[in-house]
């Protein structure tokens, strides 16, 4: 499905008065280890100020086994909208880019840069991303994600497994 272009600079999160969000912090846009229930998610917990569902069109998400990728494409991609706290956003952004293997001006596999997202609201805001870089998966296997969604793949993933599709026979034997 091929949608239109989303201006990628068009909206700056505004100062709040709690202080949640600052224009010089951008919030991140998540879309796989680090979504809620993954994996990384451990880095966020206690850091950050809200957490709402969002997304963010022109991508397109790939499976590299253990951790998705995202590509500038055709499709949209789910994820979450995170806000950093300001007291811990340097040092939480350095961790992620340290996990993201980001070094500016850098051989990396990803980069962090800035898109536009929608929130579940409808609201749009200019957020940190980061996008893998399309040689990576030129060189190494990968499984493309149509629906866009890192944990519905990894939920359908483990259902195919005999993990999570077996059913008790009336004798409570477990049934293929």
């Amino acid at each position: 499905m091929k949608t239109e272009p989303v201006p990628h600079a068009e909206v700056r999160p505004t100062d709040q008065a709690d202080g949640a969000s600052r224009p010089d912090q951008l919030p991140l846009f998540v879309y796989g280890t680090l979504r809620r229930g993954q994996e990384n998610y451990w880095l966020m917990r206690g850091n950050t100020v809200s957490e709402v569902p969002a997304t963010i069109e022109q991508m397109a998400l790939y499976s590299l086994r253990a951790y998705p990728m995202m590509v500038e494409g055709y499709s949209v991609v789910h994820g979450e909208l995170i806000t950093i706290h300001p007291r811990v956003y340097s040092r939480l952004l350095a961790d992620l880019d340290q996990l993201e293997g980001y070094r500016p001006g850098g051989d990396s596999r990803f980069r962090r840069v800035e898109r536009c997202v929608r929130t579940e609201g409808g609201s749009r805001l200019l957020a940190w991303v980061y996008l893998g870089e399309r040689r990576v998966l030129e060189t190494e296997a990968h499984v493309a994600i149509p629906h866009g969604d890192w944990c519905r793949f990894r939920r359908d993933l483990i259902r195919g497994t005999r993990f999570g599709r077996f059913e008790l026979a009336d004798d409570g034997q477990e049934q293929p």
